[in-house]
């Protein structure tokens, strides 16, 4: 019984059923869940509010933002997973060890890393050179490469936990992303998009009180006082809700693998070190 139950921890989910798992971990695992996003975040928002403060209105500080964020995001991301695994096969979730694990694929996170903010550079860097009068043929390469780096990003949902639970290097988790994803594309990407649209709409709810305090606070003119608010309701808002996202694709993930390789508790027990291969 105990082992059958076990079991139907990675059985085939519909959405519905991957939504509610979702929750549930998240529930279970809030404290550490939040912790590890925080690592990340806290440095970030501090960040952001000095560059907020010190280059006003700049677009290239903006997007030099944009690309630390994604960059960061990516190991977050990666602990995100570990924590997911461990809840499963340890039930527990170790703060530092979802770390050590990243950190025991420290180049190939980087890389990843590296792919999303080139990407987004090459997105974003166009827009900065196009004047608002007269829009220049720059936009259609910047909407290029927004399609490529979407495109990627579906892809590379399942090439980050292909690193983390698998141990695949750049070059075999690339494969493995698309190897795993092929045939499921649609599916894939409608389940993404509703994950982000739950998201959004707890990001929304969550950080409305924040705007209309700093909104309160600026009166006329943005002040200290409305940026420092702004920038810690961006924090917690990031925080609380980024593992959501995080939970959900990772669930998709073992779901695609249980449908194509019957993929179970055991085998995901090796694959993150807690059970002899």
């Amino acid at each position: 019984m105990q082992e059958e139950t076990q079991q139907q921890k990675l059985a085939e989910r519909g959405l519905g059923e991957i939504l509610n798992e979702t929750f549930a971990v998240y529930a279970r695992r809030f404290k550490q869940l939040v912790s590890i996003v925080a690592v990340v975040q806290i440095p970030l928002s501090i960040m952001t509010l000095m560059l907020a403060l010190l280059f006003s209105n700049d677009d290239l500080a903006s997007v030099v933002l944009a690309m630390i964020a994604a960059s960061l995001g990516i190991f977050s991301y990666g602990a995100l997973v570990c924590a997911v695994g461990q809840h499963y096969v340890l039930d527990d979730v170790s703060v530092g060890g979802c770390y050590v694990r990243v950190l025991w694929r420290m180049v190939t996170m980087a890389i990843f890393a590296l792919v999303v903010a080139l990407l987004l550079m090459l997105m974003l860097a166009p827009l900065l050179s196009t004047s608002q009068d007269a829009p220049s043929p720059l936009v259609l390469f910047a909407l290029i490469f927004g399609v490529v780096l979407i495109v990627y990003l579906v892809y590379q949902t399942f090439m980050i936990p292909a690193v983390i639970v698998e141990g695949y290097r750049f070059s075999g988790a690339v494969r493995r992303g698309f190897n795993l994803a092929r045939g499921s594309e649609l599916r894939i990407v409608g389940h993404l998009l509703v994950y982000i649209l739950v998201a959004l709409g707890m990001f929304i709810m969550i950080g409305i009180p924040f705007q209309l305090l700093s909104l309160l606070m600026s009166g006329e003119e943005v002040n200290l006082a409305s940026q420092i608010t702004e920038a810690v309701g961006l924090l917690v808002t990031g925080v609380l809700v980024t593992p959501i996202t995080v939970i959900a694709a990772t669930l998709l993930y073992y779901d695609l693998r249980v449908r194509k390789e019957g993929y179970d508790m055991s085998r995901l027990s090796v694959e993150m070190g807690v059970a002899p291969a």
